[in-house]
């Protein structure tokens, strides 16, 4: 685990942050162990252990050459410094809940309690009421794997202010890649 504590999520954005890349040490290990048995009991199972050995050191040299770049060009600068998370630190009042799609990232970087969007927006009012989340932010930074929600990434528009009333939140700061709302008036 020591070889893959230096990442953290938001670096992962070469492996299209997935999480699951914190157990690789665990599933290699088992692999080893059950590739050093095959190989021990000689024969076709030493070949077959080979083969699958070389196959998946082959898979995984390529996934990180090719998906590096690609990270490496999707972020300009860290994290904690998107205009998103500061608009979160400055409007968003300490002890306040924030229903978003990067909740992980608001409560580390922004200090703020958070709660995953859902992804049927009737979902929203129970969410909102339960956790008291009186803001919403919404962002296209990949952090908050905007493909998977496809309804709330659309309220970033300035034209979709009126779904945003229909939810019980106003617009406080808007960019071109996100969107900040708060009570309605």
């Amino acid at each position: 685990l020591a070889a893959f504590a230096f990442l953290t999520h938001e670096r992962l954005v070469f492996l299209g942050y997935r999480y699951f890349v914190w157990s690789s040490p665990l599933v290699l290990a088992a692999a080893v162990s059950i590739l050093g048995e095959a190989w021990g009991r000689g024969g076709r199972w030493r070949l077959l252990a080979g083969l699958v050995a070389g196959l998946q050191l082959q898979q995984s040299a390529w996934l990180y050459a090719t998906r590096y770049q690609q990270g490496r060009a999707s972020r300009a600068a860290p994290l904690q410094t998107l205009p998103e998370l500061e608009a979160v630190r400055r409007l968003v009042p300490p002890g306040a809940t924030v229903l978003t799609n990067m909740p992980s990232q608001v409560a580390w970087y922004a200090r703020r309690r958070a709660v995953n969007v859902p992804h049927r927006p009737g979902d929203a009012a129970a969410l909102r009421e339960r956790h008291g989340a009186a803001y919403l932010l919404v962002s296209r930074d990949g952090a908050g794997e905007p493909q998977n929600f496809p309804f709330w990434v659309g309220l970033i528009r300035p034209e979709r202010d009126a779904d945003l009333q229909g939810l019980g939140y106003a617009a406080l700061w808007r960019s071109p890649g996100a969107v900040l709302a708060g009570p309605l008036p």
